[in-house]
């Protein structure tokens, strides 16, 4: 009846009533409120008002353009004092403008509209505070909340407590930023202390902060471009090697080569590591420590909320720059002639020798061996009969007329989906191991004949593509250092070579299955045998002649293996894992491998720099599945890492890769089939940051469908996320810079200036990419390294494009204090005494020819501002002088 009655208009109903109710009782609560605030305000004792119309007791005061105060507090956060005496409240009538802290926004503090400088008290020891200004004073006589003064007083008490809960905040936001800065570049310092001293680089940058290329590493060669992109040395032609007068020899203590110089009699105690010739990398206990450190770094809540609001800011800005300049990028892209998208090259930068080629291909391969060589012997059976391939295929119950793509049975379907173990059999045509030993080993009966044959027909489409490259991981198992001569054998003795190639040296992590069938004692043997041959043939290239010939087709290390299978316990520096002479049963860490074989690699570089040799980078799997410790690994050792998706997982890392640009070499194709569905694949979300990535194609056999399958990821990639042509450019030239191709090939396939950051090192004649998008590029990472740099962005030079080393920020961090990273910490092991300073040890022959071509390649090729050193801002300053001339003659900057 009350509803009734209430729709009808005849009464208010229940509900109305009770709605009546509420706001009475929260109208009577706000008035109550607002009493005491006004009892409060009542109950503070008066100041009388001076007799006569004084300046205010404080002076405004201007502080100087080019050290702002953020908070409107001094440096010190106390108040400041005037010429009379007289304290200055912590806040500024007038602030200039301030840069914004990245990250932060900023809190406007603003004054009391119903006040004047002379209504304003003077503070007393008694009332000072160090929340913010003073609360306004308020005279008013007995009257009820509902009185207009008592409403203004009461208004300007609650805006001062506002205002001064925002200047609290601010100066925990303030606090909070720096913490997390220093701890960033405690992780960049962290990096730069296991760079490689003679590491080859091939980031853009990484010889900005030499003066000249002779002092750069890793330069062991040739730096004038070369001619159709030929390499420096004739592939099956020995080349020289440099005799320096020592003899070297080599021993491997704790899982770590270590060289000396044999000419000098051994002390009576023996070689210690003091002795040694070349420094050596941090040990394994350091690493540990390090490592955690870093763990502790990346887990931090503040850090990971900083970063991922950068990340965020990056992608945001990327989205507005496509909005306002595609057209201009496609506009600059016409203007060149002869360069697009096909004809630009290309680098596979993460392909498996045993999967290179397709099903179709494959295939075909296999029926034209049976109908053409049905008698050639390839196996033997496990009596010692020999068999042919037509018996094989007979004992199959098959023939190769019925063979097809379903019955061959290698591609990747929904059973392999997160199932590496069902994924590997894939490996075996048919399901058969037989026909995987007899057409993609090796090392079996024919030597590899027929493998050596379908490896070749892979160079061959390479060269026919002419654009495109690969760089093909073969595998060492560490099984029997003979594994080395066999592997050099094969590829020597088939005349295995292609311009469009470079071999890298995969690690399969298999060692606790090795030690488990008998065929290893402990991991200390493991390691010996896959770097003790390449020590050996380092010092003296007739004990392995093969070998040699091999590796200066090599150009990298990778460390491959499932890594979502479950793991033992990280090494941490309280709980450290045994050395390799101890280590037996179960297999090692992801973290464990990584190390040893940067350690042996790290101190490997080194002979071969000295002796006038290539060198290897170490470009490890790394974050396709499992823990994330996996990555944080990679980022102490690597150059660079295939896959890296699991970096969508955790933003501080992810902010860290991009700081480094540290390469990574994504197979979306791949991912899609085994992990990561392609919808959920963080590809272009890395690429919008700015994060260095290439597309790879991982295992085409499995993936890919065409005869070209690195075009079939830029093509599914560029429908998938709508990529334009610029941006299918940046990709491309991004995976010429992660490659370990030679300096030269990269200087006739890039520019003679590729090495140098920003549009200085950008050719758009050969990289297609406009000179819009790499500055684009440059400007975001300069902001971000001089923002970890500066702690606070400098308004003086925040405009200056001046390229940021990452050696800068190291340097920055530990001149914070000498404890920042704990007596562990030393970017550069100083050499002993005996070892006399031996960097590198290079003959005089071989760094005055070093010298004389780097001195011709500067002076023909190098523009003069980009050769202008920026130690000490003498370069910025320069640069700035170049660019307020420029403007002065109206030509630009």
């Amino acid at each position: 009846a009350g509803r009734r009655e209430g729709a009808c208009g005849m009464g208010p109903t229940a509900k109305q009533q009770v709605r009546e109710a509420k706001k009475q009782a929260a109208a009577a609560r706000r008035a109550a409120e607002y009493e005491a605030a006004a009892a409060e305000v009542d109950a503070a004792p008066s100041v009388a008002e001076p007799p006569t119309p004084a300046p205010a007791p404080f002076i405004v005061q201007e502080r100087a353009a080019n050290s702002p105060s953020l908070l409107g507090v001094d440096d010190s956060g106390a108040s400041t004092r005037t010429t009379e005496g007289q304290r200055q409240p912590p806040f500024h009538v007038s602030v200039p403008s301030v840069p914004p802290i990245p990250g932060i926004l900023p809190v406007q503090l603003r004054q009391p509209e119903s006040l004047t400088g002379s209504q304003l008290p003077s503070l007393s020891a008694s009332n000072q505070t160090s929340l913010g200004p003073t609360p306004p004073q308020s005279r008013r006589s007995d009257s009820s909340i509902g009185d207009a003064t008592s409403q203004g007083s009461t208004r300007e008490t609650l805006n001062w407590l506002w205002e001064s809960m925002a200047e609290q905040q601010r100066e925990l936001h303030l606090e909070e930023v720096q913490s997390v800065l220093r701890k960033l570049r405690e992780a960049i310092a962290l990096r730069e202390k296991y760079r490689c001293v003679v590491e080859p680089h091939g980031n853009p940058g990484d010889v900005a902060e030499h003066s000249g290329l002779a002092s750069a590493p890793g330069w062991p060669y040739n730096v004038e471009p070369s001619e159709g992109g030929e390499p420096p040395y004739q592939p099956f032609e020995a080349a020289p090697v440099f005799d320096d007068g020592r003899r070297y020899t080599f021993d491997m203590r704790h899982g770590v080569c270590k060289v000396w110089d044999s000419s000098d009699e051994p002390p009576p105690g023996g070689r210690s590591e003091e002795d040694c010739i070349f420094e050596y990398p941090p040990d394994l206990r350091t690493f540990t420590a390090d490592l955690s450190r870093l763990l502790r770094t990346c887990n931090d809540a503040a850090v990971n909320s900083f970063c991922y609001r950068r990340l965020q800011r990056n992608e945001s800005r990327f989205q507005l720059y496509v909005m306002e300049h595609e057209a201009t990028e496609v506009t600059e892209q016409r203007k060149v002639p002869h360069r697009d998208f096909y004809n630009s090259r290309k680098v596979d930068t993460h392909v498996h020798l045993a999967a290179a080629m397709n099903q179709k291909h494959l295939l075909r391969f296999i029926k034209k061996r049976v109908k053409e060589e049905p008698d050639q012997v390839v196996t033997v059976s496990s009596s010692g009969e020999p068999r042919t391939l037509s018996k094989v295929f007979e004992e199959m119950g098959t023939t190769p007329y019925d063979l097809n793509l379903d019955s061959l049975g290698m591609h990747a379907d929904q059973s392999t989906f997160c199932r590496f173990d069902k994924f590997n059999l894939k490996y075996n045509p048919l399901g058969m191991g037989d026909l995987r030993n007899i057409f993609l080993k090796t090392d079996n009966v024919i030597k590899g004949r027929y493998f050596a044959m379908i490896t070749q027909e892979l160079f061959n489409d390479l060269e026919e593509s002419k654009y495109q490259n690969a760089e093909y991981r073969i595998s060492i198992y560490g099984r029997d250092a003979a594994e080395w001569d066999s592997l050099a054998g094969w590829v020597v003795d088939h005349k295995l070579y292609s311009p469009n190639n470079r071999w890298m040296i995969q690690v399969p992590r298999l060692y606790g299955m090795y030690h488990a069938k008998g065929m290893l004692r402990n991991f200390h043997e493991f390691l010996r045998n896959i770097f003790a041959p390449l020590f050996e043939v380092s010092i003296d290239p007739s004990t392995h002649p093969k070998l040699h010939l091999m590796l200066q087709q090599t150009t990298g290390f990778d460390c491959v293996d499932d890594e979502s299978k479950p793991e033992g316990m990280l090494p941490t520096h309280d709980n450290p894992a045994p050395y390799p002479e101890q280590w037996q049963a179960g297999n090692p860490h992801y973290a464990y491998y990584c190390y040893y074989l940067y350690a042996n690699l790290y101190v490997l570089n080194q002979l071969r720099n000295a002796k006038g040799l290539s060198t290897f980078c170490f470009r490890p799997h790394s974050g396709e599945a499992g823990e994330l410790n996996h990555l944080h690994a990679a980022f102490l050792t690597a150059r660079g890492i295939a896959h890296g998706i699991n970096l969508r997982k955790t933003p501080s890392l992810q902010y860290l890769y991009y700081i480094t640009q540290i390469g990574l070499a994504l197979s979306p194709l791949s991912n899609n089939a085994l992990f990561l569905r392609l919808s959920k694949n963080p590809f272009h979300e890395f690429f919008a940051v700015g994060l260095n990535v290439s597309l790879s194609t991982d295992d085409p056999l499995m993936f890919h469908h065409t005869k070209e399958p690195l075009m079939e990821e830029y093509c599914v990639a560029k429908q998938v996320w709508r990529l334009s042509s610029c941006d299918l450019a940046e990709i491309a030239r991004n995976s010429v810079l992660q490659s370990s191709f030679e300096p030269c090939v990269k200087a006739a396939w890039l520019g003679p200036n590729y090495m140098y950051a920003g549009v200085a090192g950008n050719d758009i004649r050969k990289t297609n990419v406009p000179n819009l998008r790499v500055q684009f590029r440059h400007a975001l990472l300069t902001e971000e390294r001089r923002m970890l740099l500066e702690s606070e962005p400098n308004s003086e030079t925040s405009a200056i494009l001046v390229h940021v080393p990452l050696t800068a920020i190291a340097d920055a961090f530990r001149a914070e204090g000498p404890n920042q990273l704990g007596s562990s910490f030393r970017l550069r092991r100083p050499l002993s005494p005996g070892g006399k300073l031996r960097k590198a040890a290079l003959t005089a022959q071989a760094r005055d020819r070093i010298m004389q071509q780097s001195q011709s390649y500067l002076k023909r090729s190098v523009p003069a501002r980009v050769r202008k050193p920026t130690a000490g801002g003498a370069g910025i300053a320069e640069e700035a002088e170049d660019g307020a001339a420029a403007r002065r003659s109206g030509s630009g900057a």
